[in-house]
């Protein structure tokens, strides 16, 4: 009996010997380097991860299909972005002029439960829904550009409270500390220019942290997207400005910078094809206006979850299948790893190629994705890190 368990622990011996030989093979030596400036720490990523195998993985757990007979008859047809709760359930915004209803609810396994904000102009009601968005009290947050106003309804669609906003917002979210993180529009003696910021409950501006200017009339204007946005996680907003290069910005809820996240990246040249595409999605007066870059920018999309992980989308096509690799970095901005997604498809007045919506919550990733029929999909996987 001695010889048996001395034989079986030796057995266990090896292979946890040979599990952590499997896994110091798979990490690399990073080549990057982190030094603080002024009280913000710089963090400088290699091209390379540092993980060379694939440590994470997405196993699909469900799909949500517009398609559907009993989702169409619904009246949800037309996505244009979704928000995920605390407990998982998926809230869509329906295209901005809906017939019917602006939002409507699913639960956490992708089956409908509800709809609400009804099109109108009456309490509780929307005309045109410009950005949905949730806090971490799981209440919905929408705007509604003709009637400037902003909604916030809680998890069951009953209306809290309404707004009047003075300001040209295009999207604003509530940070866990009560203040909003805005984007929107100002106008100055240099022009007009996208703006994000910090700004108190009654839209009182706290900190301006980033802008980019607008074309003006006579400029040509970047065929290419310009990625101007944000994400929030538990403790600090993530902003970007692809004018800036790779470089992503992480920043408290007051709007203090923390963080700087710089990557190197391989230059992807702009296509044929690509601008074929483009130019025949635009009105032939409009298609003068516009030039093309030699390459695309560093990145196209980002998001990020909770615990302040971060989900880059460059403009590098997956080999796998007909979407976009996404640089991943751990909390402390080092890139760890690489994965694809193909949240791509056509969207806007125009039906312009561009990233679909993508979130990560409670350890899932989902994402819209076009199927050949043209209709959208949202499609929720499970992480799984090794």
């Amino acid at each position: 009996m001695k010889d048996k368990n001395l034989i079986n622990l030796t057995i266990l011996f090896f292979s946890l010997l040979l599990f952590f030989v499997s896994c110091e093979k798979q990490k690399a030596e990073w080549k990057g380097t982190v030094e603080e400036v002024d009280g913000v720490t710089i963090v400088k990523n290699p091209k390379e991860p540092v993980y060379e195998g694939e440590i994470l993985t997405l196993e699909e757990e469900f799909i949500i299909d517009t398609e559907e007979d009993e989702i169409a008859k619904r009246g949800l047809t037309k996505i244009v972005n979704f928000a995920v709760s605390s407990e998982g359930e998926i809230y869509f915004q329906y295209d901005q002029s809906s017939p019917e209803y602006h939002i409507f609810k699913f639960d956490r396994n992708g089956n409908y439960v509800s709809r609400f904000g009804k099109s109108g102009q009456g309490p509780g009601e929307i005309e045109m829904s410009l950005s949905l968005s949730i806090n971490e009290k799981d209440e919905i947050f929408i705007l509604d550009d003709i009637r400037r106003r902003l909604l916030i309804y809680d998890k069951n669609g009953t209306l809290i409270i309404e707004k009047p906003i003075d300001m040209e917002i295009y999207r604003i979210e509530q940070l866990p500390n009560g203040n909003y993180l805005i984007s929107g529009l100002k106008a100055g003696p240099d022009g007009r220019k996208f703006i994000k910021g910090i700004y108190n409950s009654e839209f009182e501006v706290i900190k301006d942290i980033e802008f980019q200017m607008l074309p003006s009339g006579k400029e040509k204007i970047n065929a290419v997207r310009n990625v101007f946005m944000s994400s929030i996680s538990d403790d600090c907003f993530f902003i970007s400005n692809v004018e800036r290069g790779y470089e992503l910005l992480a920043c408290d809820f007051i709007g203090n910078l923390k963080r700087k996240i710089k990557k190197e990246y391989l230059n992807v040249k702009v296509t044929e094809e690509y601008r074929k595409q483009i130019m025949s999605a635009l009105p032939s007066e409009l298609q003068e206006r516009y030039y093309f870059p030699i390459v695309f920018p560093p990145f196209q999309y980002f998001f990020s979850d909770e615990e302040g992980r971060l989900f880059v989308m460059t403009y590098e096509k997956s080999q796998d299948y007909n979407g976009y690799i996404y640089d991943v970095f751990n909390p402390d901005g080092i890139f760890i790893c690489r994965i694809s997604l193909d949240n791509y498809g056509k969207m806007g007045p125009y039906q312009i190629g561009t990233p679909l919506p993508a979130r990560s919550k409670n350890g899932r990733i989902y994402c819209l994705r076009t199927k050949e029929s043209g209709y959208l999909e949202l499609v929720a996987y499970k992480m799984i890190w090794e």
